[in-house]
């Protein structure tokens, strides 16, 4: 069910969905996917378990992604301000400058023997993250390019052709490219994007393999993002990913050591030639990019591995391990695997050993807890653990009462 016209509201898309699934006679919706603005996502799921407390409602990944980068990125390096100097109003101001002077740049690139660089740079747009990544590509990934820019506005910022109101326009921009630190800042974007963001965007945007191996199924019937089997085990591993990404976590895909981020590094060491100091704001900025979006992350995430844990039943990597262990759960039992342990403080403990690799999720992930009720309030607290590292993993809801769950 898609497509539907309301106010934006989660009054207003409640009253839709009623009235569309009413008038088709469709019976009472299983769940929904939207946007993750709160409105649709949070509020609507809130009116409509008033009625129906089994309803399931997951924000669109591709939505949740952006909010990963542009709450963080926004948060640590600045908004795209009118006359403030910031990466983001540079990915915007460089291509409406260029646009104004179209064809003075196609002129001086012709100049300079580079008609490659009379082409557009793509226009950031705040709310487009891809837009911000091409914005960055264009300017600042080739050095020749971005120096062509800079001399390019400065010569705009002078010239008889201009304006007299864009000549300040050009002047300030071009001084806001040639900022070491905006650069710096403009590496760790693309790094982050190449890294982490562009492949996992890609992902969400793919089909499943079991779509893929068939053969018989004409491409135009493949639709791209039904990831729903895979994506318990997803988030799990995009957490995992971002708690790797730090600059002192020792993994291979740390910002400190991971070759992918060379330019971001040496950008930044270059900051010490500008100011002593910047350097280190450099680094501390890069590690409260991290907490943020892994907070972002989290909060998405615990609505998958809450309300989705039973999809991973059709993961075709460990699909058959959770559909086990989840019977298992159900009666209250352990298995040959593990214990059940009943104490005398109110919590039952389950604990399994001996996982395979390609279930192991990342340590950081505190105990995450199902609380239900049956004759009793009780706690369940599900713990496994490999022969290198105990990690926890979120343990389906046994009833229809209320849960909660945390990181």
């Amino acid at each position: 069910m898609t497509g539907l016209e309301t106010g934006g509201s989660a009054e207003s898309n409640k009253s839709a969905i009623d009235h569309a699934f009413g008038t088709a006679g469709l019976g009472t919706p299983l769940g929904h996917c939207s946007d993750s603005a709160s409105d649709v996502l949070s509020g609507l799921l809130l009116l409509i378990r008033a009625s129906n407390p089994k309803h399931i409602g997951v924000g669109c990944w591709l939505h949740i992604l952006n909010l990963i980068i542009s709450g963080a990125f926004c948060m640590v390096y600045g908004k795209a301000v009118f006359g403030e100097a910031s990466l983001l109003r540079v990915l915007f101001m460089v291509h409406y400058l260029c646009l104004h002077a179209y064809d003075d740049l196609q002129t001086e690139a012709n100049k300079e023997g580079k008609p490659e660089f009379g082409c557009l740079p793509h226009k950031g747009e705040v709310g487009r993250w891809w837009s911000l990544v091409h914005a960055a590509t264009d300017i600042y990934q080739d050095q020749e390019r971005l120096d062509f820019y800079i001399k390019f506005l400065a010569t705009m910022s002078t010239s008889d052709k201009i304006d007299s109101t864009y000549k300040p326009l050009y002047k300030q921009v071009g001084e806001w490219l040639s900022s070491k630190k905006i650069y710096e800042e403009a590496q760790f974007l693309l790094a982050f994007n190449a890294t982490f963001w562009g492949p996992h965007f890609q992902w969400f945007m793919g089909h499943p393999k079991w779509m893929e191996d068939k053969a018989d199924m004409p491409s135009e019937n493949k639709i791209s993002g039904l990831r729903c089997a895979e994506i318990v085990r997803k988030v799990i591993f995009m957490f995992r990913h971002l708690c790797d990404m730090r600059h002192d976590s020792g993994q291979p895909r740390s910002i400190s050591t991971d070759p992918k981020w060379e330019a971001w590094r040496s950008a930044a060491d270059a900051l010490d030639a500008v100011d002593g100091d910047l350097k280190g704001t450099a680094q501390k900025q890069a590690d409260r990019f991290f907490v943020l979006a892994e907070g972002t992350l989290q909060k998405h995430g615990d609505r998958v591995l809450g309300d989705m844990v039973d999809s991973a039943i059709a993961d075709p990597i460990v699909g058959s391990e959770v559909a086990r262990r989840l019977v298992r759960i159900y009666h209250d039992d352990g298995d040959d695997h593990g214990t059940f342990d009943d104490d005398d403080d109110g919590d039952d403990e389950v604990t399994w050993a001996g996982l395979s690799a390609a279930t192991t999720t990342s340590s950081s992930f505190s105990r995450i807890y199902d609380e239900y009720s049956s004759t009793t309030t009780t706690n369940v607290w599900i713990k496994f653990s490999t022969a290198s590292s105990p990690f926890t993993f979120q343990q389906i809801r046994r009833s229809p009462s209320a849960a909660t769950t945390t990181f």
